[in-house]
């Protein structure tokens, strides 16, 4: 027959798989519907940022919350917390008991889980985010494992200032050195979940710092070279000189000239002007990833390997520039040219750059042979 204390246990290791999450709906908005997410290893990846899959990647524990209905959750939570040492609890612990709680846990960080998602609550704000030619929505959800995760970092640090900054006092003559506050006054008046932040979940508490917290700043050029990293190089075509084009394009069609040799000077000028120009900009971009490729994963390695970074290889490494490279990067720039839109000085309408199909065989075969 199971004692009391095993009976606990049983009912908490089974309630803990199907009822705690990394993300939370009530982070958010208190009020929304129920909702949560909960990650595995699986969903790690490799990333210069702070984030749940970040750190799950690093082999780091983000804790687990409930997700609303404090009435139902909250007192199993505390015990279990109790039970994984988080906080103080009963001296009657058993450490098999403890063992048992903490190999559950264990197991439900094993298991991904998704619940209350099938439809977005009113409630929640969503984002839209460019795809291609269309939009994603996307709906932010909070962590309050992660956000209690850097507060115990911070804690730390915090701890180690003040021990520095009283070994300064003391070895100065009672100096006090001056200090920086980290976090918005109005943080201490911040609560999640109304007056009962357990409402919302367990964990909340370790949320409210964040919200008006400053994010770490970084050179434009660091940013850059994770852009560039992350997304590949595609130059800026610049406006002025398609605009120059299009004026020289226009002219030839209304003297309804055919294209002589002079023409042909003409628009080789003019075009190889505008590959000058994208070239300033892949020796920037090649400048900057090689002064900041340490901070970096194998730039190889990421561009070799996928099929879309073929043109970005070509423009930062002019080794891959083969024949097959270069026309690729003529049709492709001949279809930048042809999507352009330009404001027409006269009627101030907006129009395309009227390329007619001779036209792009000619540019292409053109900047093939550049």
């Amino acid at each position: 027959m199971e004692t009391p204390d095993e009976s606990e246990v049983e009912l908490l290791c089974d309630w803990m798989q199907s009822n705690l999450f990394h993300f939370s709906t009530k982070t958010i908005n208190s009020n929304a519907s129920s909702g949560g997410v909960r990650l595995t290893s699986a969903h790690a990846i490799n990333l210069p940022y702070i984030s749940v899959r970040t750190l799950l990647a690093e082999g780091k524990e983000i804790g687990l919350d409930y997700v609303g209905n404090a009435s139902v959750h909250a007192g199993k939570f505390k015990r279990i917390r109790q039970l994984r040492l988080e906080a103080p609890g009963p001296s009657t612990d058993t450490e098999s008991a403890r063992q048992r709680i903490a190999e559950s846990y264990k197991l439900a960080t094993q298991s991904f889980l998704e619940d209350g998602t099938d439809s977005i609550s009113p409630r929640l704000r969503q984002i839209l985010i460019p795809m291609e030619s269309d939009y994603v929505s996307l709906t932010p959800l909070g962590s309050a494992g992660l956000c209690e995760y850097i507060s115990t970092i911070s804690r730390c640090r915090d701890d180690i200032r003040k021990q520095q900054e009283k070994e300064y006092e003391n070895s100065s003559g009672g100096q006090k050195k001056r200090t920086t506050i980290r976090y918005d006054a109005r943080v201490n008046s911040f609560s999640i979940g109304g007056s009962n932040p357990q409402n919302a979940g367990g964990r909340v508490r370790s949320i409210r710092p964040f919200v008006f917290s400053d994010v770490p700043r970084t050179t434009p050029n660091t940013r850059l070279a994770f852009r560039l990293f992350y997304k590949g190089f595609k130059p800026f075509i610049p406006k002025i000189m398609v605009s120059s084009y299009a004026t020289w394009l226009l002219s030839r069609v209304k003297e309804g000239s055919m294209i002589n040799a002079r023409l042909q000077e003409e628009e080789r000028s003019l075009i190889k002007a505008l590959l000058s120009a994208m070239e300033k900009q892949a020796d920037k971009a090649r400048r900057v990833l090689n002064a900041y490729q340490k901070d970096l994963p194998s730039i190889q390695k990421n561009l070799e390997n996928e099929n879309s970074y073929f043109l970005s290889n070509g423009w930062l490494d002019p080794t891959k520039r083969s024949p097959y490279w270069r026309k690729e990067r003529a049709k492709w720039l001949v279809g930048q040219l042809r999507e352009s839109k330009l404001e027409d000085k006269r009627t101030g309408d907006i129009v395309g750059l009227g390329l007619s199909p001779a036209d792009q065989h000619r540019l292409i075969k053109l900047i093939e042979g550049m």
